[in-house]
C-alpha cells in the first residue's frame, strides 16, 4: 500500500500537467518543464517513480497469485474496477514509458505539448481513447488505493472510502482529463502544425513515417 501511495504523488503531478494543456500549449509545457525538474532526476525518478512502481507491481502480481489459490470471495464493484483499471495501467506502462521517456533518455528530444499534439494529430481515432483511458484509469487506481491505504497507515481519512465520493471525483476528473485532450487537439485555441515538432520528425525517422497528413 505505502508504494502505491507514493506511485501517486508522480502519478497526480502527471495527470496535473495534462490538466494545464486546457489553459494553453505555452501553460502546458511550462508546468511540465517544472515537474521534470521535480521527478525526471536520478533522485526524483528513482525514489517516486522507478522503485515504488516495481515494488507495487510485484506486489499487485503476487496478491493476484495468492487470490487464486484460494476460495475466491465476493468483490465489491469498486474494487474490481481498481483491479481492472491496474490491468490496463500495467498492459500500457511499458510502451507509455519507452515512447515518452525513451524519447528524452536516447535522443534528447521531449515529447511536450508538441509531441501529444502531434499523436492526436496524426492517429486521432487511437491516441484520443488511450490517452483518456490511461489518464482516467490511473486517477482512478490511485484514488482507489490511496482510499485504502490512508485509513489503514493512520487511522483517519475514512471519509475517502465512500463510493459516491469516490463517483464524483472520479467523474470530475474524467471531464478535466476530456477537456485537456481536446486543447492538445487544437480544439480551444491554435496550436503549432503537429508535423513540425521534433518528436514527429523522430518518430518519422525511427518508424519510416509519413507525417505529411493524417493516418
Amino acid at each position: 500500500m505505502l508504494t502505491g501511495t507514493v506511485f501517486t504523488l508522480f502519478l497526480s503531478l502527471h495527470l496535473l500537467n495534462l490538466l494545464a494543456a486546457i489553459v494553453s500549449a505555452e501553460a502546458y509545457n511550462q508546468v511540465q518543464s517544472v515537474l521534470r525538474g521535480m521527478y525526471q532526476n536520478p533522485l526524483g525518478e528513482t525514489l517516486l517513480v522507478f522503485v515504488p512502481l516495481t515494488i507495487h507491481i510485484y506486489c499487485s502480481l503476487r496478491l493476484r497469485w495468492l487470490r487464486r489459490r484460494k476460495r475466491p470471495s465476493p468483490v465489491a464493484v469498486r474494487q474490481r474496477l481498481q483491479r481492472l483499471a491496474g490491468w490496463f495501467l500495467l498492459l500500457a506502462i511499458a510502451g507509455h514509458v519507452l515512447a515518452t521517456r525513451g524519447a528524452s533518455l536516447f535522443y534528447g528530444i521531449h515529447p511536450g505539448f508538441e509531441g501529444l499534439s502531434f499523436t492526436l494529430w496524426y492517429l486521432p481515432g487511437y491516441f484520443y481513447p488511450y490517452y483518456f483511458l490511461l489518464a482516467l484509469a490511473g486517477f482512478y487506481h490511485g484514488l482507489a488505493g490511496v482510499a485504502q491505504a490512508i485509513p489503514h497507515l493512520t487511522g483517519t481519512c475514512r471519509w475517502l472510502r465512500p463510493v459516491r465520493l469516490q463517483g464524483v471525483l472520479t467523474s470530475a476528473a474524467a471531464a478535466g482529463f476530456l477537456w485537456g485532450l481536446l486543447g492538445l487537439g487544437g480544439t480551444f485555441y491554435d496550436t503549432p502544425f503537429p508535423p513540425d515538432s521534433e518528436y514527429a520528425r523522430l518518430a518519422a525517422s525511427l518508424f519510416g513515417l509519413d507525417i505529411g497528413e493524417p493516418f
